[in-house]
């Protein structure tokens, strides 16, 4: 299921950590890239996947990711 305040929260506490730290562009992309290290790959993860009417699900999450988490 879609937990929101949970994603907001952790990408509001790592926007957070970035600017107190002062990240280069650099350092955000490795740190951002190390949240979905252990997170479990699912198709589908940013859309509805291949049996979706709609896309109705989340731009963003941070519970799992898929081949287009950085793109978006």
């Amino acid at each position: 299921s879609y937990k929101m305040e949970v994603y907001d929260a952790e990408l509001n506490s790592f926007y957070h950590t970035a600017n107190q730290l002062n990240w280069s562009q650099t350092e955000k992309f490795i740190k951002a890239s190390q949240l979905f290290l252990g997170k479990p790959y699912a198709l589908g993860a940013l859309g509805e996947g291949p049996t979706g009417e709609f896309d109705q699900n989340p731009l963003y999450r941070t519970d799992q990711f898929d081949c287009e988490t950085y793109v978006s």
